[in-house]
């Protein structure tokens, strides 16, 4: 459990986004949300974002009640429908400049209302014009499935059996994890999973939750979900764990902000760096050049610059091949048993592509780290033969103790973090 106190998680909207997680009726006030509390369920799914422009305000001043003018944000030049570019630039502004009209609009309607002498509630609802008085548009909207209750805690909630789960929910950090980090669905939901299981164990002190107490449903759920899908939270990030820019724009990491920072400085290519592994293979340090390296970074401090386990892992692994090319030049095909081991093909080329996505923003890398071999192995099916490409990290990978089982190359996976075969 990560080393926060329940108003970490409240500061950061986790509060806000479990009562819209477990309420059926997200409308409701938050006093009558937490009511809803015994109804939480783990996410399964997540979609963002939840709408995107142009966004329609009508608005009856300018027009009239029977035919309002309607204004686009964005707009053409002429006040028509702009079609959306796909920025997100583009997105915040349109939601920026929609809530300001809006909160504009609704000003207007009281100074006309005052005007008119609508000083009542009565004379007001009988007046021609009414505020909007909407929430404003949030450019961190997104839309989560949640699980279905397994331990009968819909009973006397009013909860209909055909309710599809669907909540469209709102959380700064999580939106900007999902932008500036691009996990896959399944990766992200563990994140947001283990965020709400950590919350649980800090409202609740840690204490062993008895039936009756608020949370001893939905924690029964997120244990169930993690046996289920056969992870332990301790080896998925929390949320609060994750370093993300205060902006929505993707930047290259700015100077003194980041442990990075010491080997970082314009544009690199992968072989400008050396990846050293310390002995327990748990912590790794970034060189470049002489006498430029960060300090040993966890597996947590590695979380908070949003680089997760499997990354570690998979350096790792390629660790160890890179060993073995330095017995044998020829030895790619040992590629499938060292690096992919026992996962899916297409799940090593998501690893790859998710770790070179990484180096290109916080190493300011130019080149990919894993290039394909140029020569391709063969495995032996039923069928006959088929191709595999096979890679190569063009990263510098040491360990810092000398291990002897360099040549040995069937003992190494026991000498391999296994994270990601949860993940599979």
């Amino acid at each position: 459990m990560s080393e926060y106190k329940a108003k970490n998680y409240i500061d950061n909207g986790i509060l806000d986004f479990i009562l819209d997680l477990c309420s059926p009726e997200q409308w409701h006030p938050e006093k009558l949300k937490k009511e809803n509390i015994p109804l939480l369920t783990p996410v399964g799914s997540f979609y963002s974002p939840m709408i995107i422009p142009p966004y329609r305000f009508e608005d009856i001043i300018s027009g009239s009640k029977d035919k309002p003018k309607v204004i686009w944000f964005p707009s053409n030049a002429d006040g028509s429908r702009k079609s959306w570019d796909g920025e997100q630039d583009t997105r915040f502004k349109a939601i920026d400049d929609f809530n300001a009209y809006a909160k504009d609009y609704d000003k207007r309607v009281e100074d006309i209302w005052k005007k008119d002498g609508a000083n009542d509630l009565i004379s007001r609802t009988e007046h021609p014009l009414w505020k909007k008085e909407e929430e404003p548009l949030s450019p961190y909207s997104f839309t989560c499935f949640v699980s279905k209750h397994h331990f009968g805690q819909s009973d006397g909630f009013g909860f209909k059996k055909d309710d599809i789960g669907l909540r469209n929910v709102q959380n700064e950090k999580i939106w900007l994890i999902d932008w500036h980090t691009d996990p896959s669905v399944q990766e992200l939901v563990q994140i947001i999973n283990k965020t709400i299981y950590d919350y649980i164990k800090a409202v609740t002190k840690g204490r062993k939750l008895i039936e009756g107490d608020i949370y001893y449903n939905p924690m029964r759920e997120f244990i169930r979900y993690a046996e289920r899908e056969g992870f332990d939270y301790d080896d998925i990030s929390n949320a609060l764990d994750i370093i993300t820019p205060a902006t929505h724009k993707k930047e290259k990491v700015g100077v003194g902000s980041s442990p990075l920072d010491k080997v970082v400085s314009g544009d690199s290519v992968p072989n400008d760096f050396k990846i050293t592994i310390n002995k327990d293979h748990k912590k790794i340090r970034f060189s470049r050049g002489t006498g430029r390296h960060t300090d040993w970074l966890s597996k947590k401090e590695l979380s908070k610059l949003g680089f997760p386990p499997k990354f570690l892992d998979l350096i790792i692994r390629y660790g160890h091949f890179q060993k073995a090319l330095a017995t044998d030049k020829d030895a790619d095909w040992m590629w499938m048993d060292i690096v992919k081991d026992v996962r899916e093909y297409k799940t090593i080329q998501k690893y790859q592509s998710d770790l070179a996505k990484w180096c290109q923003t916080n190493l300011n890398m130019i080149e990919n780290p894993f290039i394909k071999s140029s020569k391709v192995m063969g495995e032996q099916m039923m069928e006959g033969a088929f191709k595999t490409d096979t890679y190569r990290c063009h990263f510098k990978i040491r360990f810092e103790a000398d291990w002897t089982e360099t040549k040995q190359y069937k003992s190494i996976k026991g000498n391999v973090l296994d994270i990601d075969k949860k993940n599979i």
